[in-house]
């Protein structure tokens, strides 16, 4: 306040400056009355009491992310839970942004080659219409490729599938929960999905051989149904537009009998197919 008191005395006619620093000391004047109230109120808890009240704050936070509720973790992990989960949704809405600024150019575009397909023979608009899917499939495989490093994942055209072999997806060990290390992985996983307008996904599970071929069933489930209601949770796509099975060892990539071929073997496919309007 004193501060702001000798501001005004040296440059009483600077009326905006003299506006700011007002408001700025009230502000710092209303911030220590509750600091000073929140001070005494953390004095009169019991440990206990303090850790579940931090621990409240923390789990309505993650709770309204729709992020995982890790209040078995410690509260750095629940911290990192909170941010990586705001950083998810800030790329995930500047993507949605710019897709929209996208779209509005693709639709002056198509309402130029409409223009220009006036007067062509059904067969020959079929013709084109194939070409100009084929060729835009492979402008949308060339973009989400290009979201991924080598060592977070594989992306590769199967037919008219895409098909994302999740590398760098990690799960503990015998669990399906997810961490938030995997946050930016799936982030980028959303981006490919929209990149394809409201395509199919399957999201594959998948085992090396070790333990039964009950268990290894039931993990891979288990770890695809997570990776999918992740997506759902985000709002990636609709609910019925996601599956999510598990495989077990069915599927293997390389042989069980190394440690390395049995890496390769756990993974997570995010299988895309896109349908005839996708842009």
């Amino acid at each position: 306040m004193s501060h702001a008191d000798a501001f005004i005395s040296e440059h009483r006619y600077e009326k905006e400056k003299i506006q700011q620093k007002s408001s700025d000391a009230l502000f710092q004047a209303q911030r220590l009355v509750q600091v000073t109230r929140q001070s005494e109120q953390v004095k009169e808890m019991q440990p206990e009491q303090l850790t579940l009240w931090v621990e409240g704050i923390l789990s309505k936070t993650a709770s309204k992310l729709s992020a995982p509720d890790m209040r078995n973790k410690t509260f750095n992990t629940q911290v990192e839970n909170i941010l990586g989960s705001i950083a998810a949704l800030q790329e995930d809405r500047q993507f949605i942004a710019s897709k929209e600024k996208a779209h509005v150019e693709e639709i002056k575009s198509l309402k130029q080659q409409v223009a220009l397909l006036e007067g062509k023979t059904q067969e020959e608009r079929a013709a084109k219409e194939r070409l100009e899917a084929e060729k835009k499939f492979n402008e949308l495989y060339t973009q989400v490729k290009a979201l991924f490093s080598a060592d977070e994942a594989e992306v590769y055209k199967q037919s008219n599938r895409l098909i994302i072999r999740l590398r760098a997806m990690q799960f503990p060990v015998g669990q399906a929960v997810i961490m938030p290390s995997n946050y930016e992985l799936l982030s980028k996983v959303q981006r490919s999905i929209r990149t394809f307008g409201e395509p199919a996904v399957v999201i594959e599970g998948h085992t090396d051989s070790t333990g039964s071929d009950e268990v290894n069933d039931h993990l891979s489930q288990q770890r695809a149904d997570s990776v999918r209601d992740y997506l759902v949770a985000n709002k990636t796509l609709p609910e019925h537009k996601i599956v999510a099975i598990g495989y077990g060892s069915k599927r293997p990539l390389a042989s069980n009998e190394t440690e390395m071929g049995r890496a390769i073997n756990r993974r997570i496919d995010v299988v895309i197919s896109p349908t005839p309007q996708a842009g």
